[in-house]
């Protein structure tokens, strides 16, 4: 087994490993979207609950393994040394090493604490580095202003690892009581270089909520991408409480607006600024796509020039198509044009997650295949909207 996760997961480096040598400081390395894809493969988790483990998808090969190389280790949840386990679910690869956070101990974080003064909210978050040979972890970096979300993407430019991280600057009662949530608080970008291990918190992206009070329980940010040789970064807020009824239930029929703030950080500059950009949907080195608020499809910019689509959403872009899927379907849609095509039902459930070495892989994450341009074409067909 060490053998194999071993020759998966470097297959997927090669991307990454090459873009190291790179002198351009502003040459993307890596993004990880909550997809988790890389040039040869796929980190995801599969499993329920006890049973949840992280594995990786070889693009090549179409074989999965558990991300871990502990020999003769059995990936169960008493594996204290299963980097499967260890890393949680959003490890992120580089060169030939694994990465992942970790708060206060653990994947989630933030903890009260006695101290002279009182009780205090106290947060630990630290960088863990792993070996793919033998899944044994070092420390790269610890900083105690911030804590890390697992389910946030990740950017590396050059040596410059960039995440978001948050204070939830939780509500302490006089009995030293405390709460907070994963909304609201002060949400930064932080970067460390993950060869010298030296951290920058960038401060505050935004703070609303002198002005907005209900921003305090529902703000957040998003690394949404790396286009035109900036990080974009969102910011969503409501500007009032969610209405609820007398027993504290959200009203069946309210819809919360979130309010959107688009920010732009140009890494040479390291300055937050608000941008005019729409809101995207899914951003690459060569597209920022977005929905058209008239015709409620989506659009790509790409340069200086924003192409159509007939397409209501963009989970996916790959090879000049973008794709969306739910488990009703999966549809497709080239850039710059109006015709959407549907996937037939035997693709009921897969989602396009690559395009890797001239074919289109698929992945319900169980099972994945590949489709050619022919095939694809060949197994889709006009996809008409319901009125």
């Amino acid at each position: 087994m060490k053998k194999k996760i071993l020759s998966i997961a470097l297959a997927a480096l090669m991307l990454t490993a090459c873009g190291e040598k790179k002198e351009e400081p502003k040459e993307l390395v890596l993004f990880t979207s909550y997809q988790n894809v890389y040039e040869n493969g796929k980190i995801y988790s599969a499993g329920l609950d006890a049973n949840r483990v992280t594995r990786f998808l070889d693009f090549a090969s179409l074989e999965t393994a558990p991300f871990c190389a502990v020999p003769n280790c059995t990936h169960s949840i008493s594996s204290s040394e299963c980097l499967s386990r260890v890393a949680g679910e959003r490890p992120f690869l580089v060169g030939d090493s694994v990465y992942f956070f970790i708060n206060n101990g653990n994947i989630t974080g933030g903890e009260i604490i006695e101290t002279p003064e009182g009780r205090e909210f106290y947060m630990e978050s630290k960088l863990m580095k792993a070996s793919l040979d033998s899944s044994a972890t070092e420390l790269v970096c610890e900083f105690n202003d911030a804590l890390t979300r697992t389910e946030d993407s990740f950017m590396i430019i050059g040596d410059i690892l960039y995440f978001l991280a948050y204070d939830p600057d939780p509500y302490i009662d006089g009995m030293g009581g405390a709460s907070w949530g994963s909304g609201g608080g002060y949400d930064f970008l932080c970067s460390i270089n993950i060869k010298t291990g030296e951290y920058t918190n960038y401060g505050s992206i935004c703070y609303v909520e002198d002005e907005y009070p209900a921003a305090d329980n529902s703000s957040g940010a998003r690394l949404c991408g790396y286009y035109d040789g900036k990080l974009w970064i969102e910011y969503s807020f409501l500007k009032e409480d969610i209405q609820r009824d007398e027993n504290g239930i959200p009203e069946p029929d309210y819809v919360p607006e979130f309010t959107i703030y688009m920010f732009e950080f140009d890494p040479s500059v390291k300055e937050y600024v608000r941008s005019d950009m729409p809101e995207p949907q899914t951003i690459t080195e060569e597209y920022y796509s977005y929905i058209n608020e008239e015709t409620e499809k989506v659009n790509v910019i790409s340069g200086d020039k924003t192409y159509t689509t007939g397409i209501e959403y963009c989970e996916v872009i790959a090879n000049n198509k973008v794709f969306y899927s739910d488990l009703n379907g999966c549809w497709w849609c080239s850039i710059g044009e109006e015709t959407v095509y549907a996937l037939t039902e035997e693709y009921k459930g897969y989602s396009v997650v690559a395009f890797h070495d001239g074919k289109y892989v698929l992945f319900n994450n169980r099972k994945a295949v590949k489709l050619s341009e022919e095939e694809l074409i060949a197994n889709s067909t006009i996809y008409e909207e319901e009125n």
